[in-house]
């Protein structure tokens, strides 16, 4: 069964709409919705990605966040992306930038930055596991 996903992007100013919309299909998608407790720090979440498969990928966090893959340490992650608060990191096979995850994920660990405010981290992968 196909999956695909939507993006619309969308920019207004006085009166003025500029818009464009793009379909992303694939034979699998993978989803995580996962609640941080305020000032979670390194929650290891087993969610693996083949980056070699990802067609579109969008994560988001409501508060600001630290995601890093395969080791919470410094020395031995393999990638790291910080989020603000409300603001998605989307990538899709037609991004003109590439991919910030290099490296297969086994593991993802997240660090809510929020000391006062508990946070909702999600995760949206559309992946093709016939590449």
């Amino acid at each position: 069964m196909a999956h695909s996903y939507t993006m619309t992007w969308q920019a207004a100013t006085e009166g003025a709409i500029i818009e464009a919309h793009k379909t992303f299909s694939a034979d699998s998608k993978s989803r995580l919705e996962q609640a941080l407790t305020a000032g979670q720090t390194d929650l290891a979440i087993l969610f693996p990605i083949d980056v070699s498969q990802v067609k579109f990928l969008m994560i988001t966090c409501d508060q600001d966040c630290l995601i890093e893959t395969n080791s919470s340490d410094s020395g031995a992650r393999d990638d790291s992306i910080s989020l603000v608060a409300d603001r998605p990191y989307e990538w899709d096979e037609d991004s003109y930038d590439s991919l910030l995850l290099r490296t297969d994920v086994v593991t993802i660990y997240a660090t809510n930055l929020s000391e006062d405010t508990a946070a909702t981290l999600k995760i949206e992968v559309l992946h093709d596991p016939t590449v």
